[in-house]
C-alpha cells in the first residue's frame, strides 16, 4: 500500500498505467492477452485517475503496442510494449 501511495505521487498517470499492464502482462506470464478483472472506472480509479485520464492514457498505449477492448487487454506489439517499458528481450 505504502508503494501505491508512492507511486501516486512520483508517477505519471501513464506511467502507473504502463506499470500496472507491465505487473498484469508478468503475472500472466507474457500471454497475447488477459482478460480484465474488473472494470474500466475502477481500474482507473485504483490507478489514482479519472476514466476520462485512462482513455486519454489508453489511446497512447495503443501506439506501443497495448490494446485494451471492453474487458480485454491485448498486446498486439510486443516490440514495441518492450520498448517501452524496459523489458529485455532475453526475460519473455
Amino acid at each position: 500500500m505504502l508503494r501505491e501511495l508512492v507511486s501516486l505521487r512520483t508517477e505519471t498517470a501513464f506511467e502507473r498505467l504502463k506499470d500496472w499492464v507491465l505487473t498484469a502482462i508478468r503475472e500472466a506470464e507474457y500471454a497475447n492477452s488477459i482478460d480484465l478483472p474488473y472494470g474500466k472506472s475502477l481500474l482507473a480509479s485504483r490507478r489514482g485517475m479519472a476514466p476520462e485520464t485512462l482513455s486519454r492514457n489508453l489511446a497512447r498505449l495503443e501506439t506501443s503496442g497495448v490494446l485494451m477492448e471492453e474487458r480485454k487487454l491485448r498486446i498486439t506489439n510486443f516490440e514495441k510494449f518492450r520498448q517501452l517499458a524496459g523489458i529485455d528481450p532475453g526475460q519473455s
